[in-house]
């Protein structure tokens, strides 16, 4: 599984020679597809700093494919990986790779102001776990205005709120 993006790593050239690069075949999900061949081939250390500044816009990858789609390469990266851990190879590796389902670009993934919802929302339980109720609450609202017609975000203020107000002993 992997939990961050690829622009936080600092890749040694001889890993890329190794492994290769990213595959042409990932329309989505290259980045996660690397990583998990990198994580098989050496060692990947973790240093908690803030290496870069995300930026979320409508014309990204992950904002204009389908859900499907993303979905899907999300998945097979890491049915590939198990397939590797399993036999040596995958599916790609073989030129036997799945076909993706057709592309609807009616189908839009989640727009910029979901995306930031969810970031927000993510961000406002970890500040409350770590005991930083206001942090947690302040942002728990600002995910509301990023989309406030969302039922889920008032659902999350208003569990935020209440454990930020009368903490669980």
């Amino acid at each position: 599984m992997t939990r961050t993006h690829l622009c936080t790593f600092a890749i040694r050239r001889r890993v890329f020679e190794r492994i290769g690069a990213f595959r042409e075949y990932f329309e989505t999900a290259e980045d996660r597809d690397f990583q998990l061949r990198m994580g098989e081939a050496c060692r990947v250390g973790y240093q908690p700093v803030d290496s870069y500044m995300y930026r979320l816009h409508g014309t990204s990858i992950t904002h204009s494919r389908s859900n499907e789609r993303r979905h899907f390469f999300d998945e097979m990266a890491v049915a590939f990986q198990k397939e590797r851990q399993a036999t040596g190879s995958d599916a790609l590796m073989r030129g036997e790779p799945p076909v993706p389902p057709a592309h609807d670009a009616k189908k839009a993934s989640t727009t910029v102001g979901m995306h930031l919802h969810h970031m927000l929302v993510g961000q406002s339980w970890r500040d409350l776990r770590e005991g930083r109720a206001r942090h947690a609450v302040a942002g728990s609202w600002r995910a509301l205005w990023a989309h406030p017609f969302y039922l889920s975000g008032w659902v999350n203020f208003m569990k935020i709120l209440s454990r930020a107000v009368f903490p669980k002993s």
